[in-house]
């Protein structure tokens, strides 16, 4: 489902570590792989701009060396040095110029102060990019996907990352686990895939999916508990907005235990 995983990197070990998540999915779908840099441009002269690209490109071409060597089967390493006032935006202009069916980003996460747990590159790309976006923890390794868990307020608007995360389920046959709090309009009929894609004419037809009602009225909260309990390969947000997202990922990775296991996350604007 991958064909053109875009890797955007700094050079930190958030970074690095982000890049071998992103080497294992493109191992595992066949995917080119595309390393981003962007110089981040501002009142400085010319030659120091120059100078920053050609540092840049000396590692980008570095780095692909290696993969190369070390990942022979890896079907296409392809840099990119780019210059930009913002990162973030430039990341996102460059994954929809290039059709990237996915991005890879590093964060790094905080349990001393949860106002560092997102950079602001990363957060930027999460909020602003149409396109998948997996962020990898500092530490995480890629896991094949066996358990998907996903939150959302059963609204109609997320179609866009269940259906990615239906794709990403048919193709390690994982099970998808839709993490909800119970509320009067719910019942126990509730069918997430239907009452999800129920005005979309191809709904979907995977079975391996279970609805999980969360102790509390808080999703965050019992998002975080289900994590604890189940430690799922990859944990799957709908985003409403910038808030809601930035809540949810300090209540997941600022003290608790899937800090510790560094569980992924995949997210799609909504």
């Amino acid at each position: 489902m991958f064909d053109k995983i875009l890797v955007p990197t700094d050079f930190s070990a958030v970074s690095h570590n982000a890049l071998q998540y992103a080497v294992q999915m493109a191992l595992r779908h066949q995917a080119r792989l595309v390393l981003l840099h962007v110089c981040k441009t501002g009142l400085v002269s010319i030659i120091h701009n120059e100078g920053k690209e050609a540092e840049a490109l000396r590692k980008m071409r570095r780095t692909q060396a290696d993969l190369n060597a070390q990942y022979p089967s890896l079907p296409e390493v392809e840099i990119k040095v780019l210059h930009a006032r913002g990162v973030s935006d430039e990341i996102v202009r460059y994954a929809n110029k290039i059709k990237a069916s996915a991005v890879v980003v590093g964060f790094k996460g905080s349990r001393d102060d949860p106002r560092s747990t997102l950079g602001r590159n990363t957060l930027g790309v999460i909020m602003r990019c149409p396109r998948p976006v997996f962020s990898i923890p500092k530490g995480a390794s890629f896991q094949p996907y066996q358990k998907i868990a996903y939150t959302n307020y059963n609204s109609r608007t997320e179609n866009a990352n269940f259906n990615t995360v239906v794709k990403l389920a048919e193709a390690y046959q994982a099970e998808i686990i839709i993490l909800r709090t119970r509320s009067k309009r719910e019942d126990e009929n509730f069918d997430p895939a239907r009452n999800l894609f129920s005005h979309k004419k191809n709904i979907f037809k995977y079975q391996n999916i279970r609805k999980e009602y969360v102790g509390t009225d808080d999703l965050k909260e019992g998002t975080r508990i289900f994590t604890q309990n189940e430690l799922p390969e990859l944990m799957a947000l709908g985003i409403h907005d910038e808030r809601f997202f930035y809540e949810m990922v300090l209540e997941l990775y600022r003290k608790d235990i899937a800090f510790e296991q560094n569980i992924p996350l995949m997210s799609n604007v909504i």
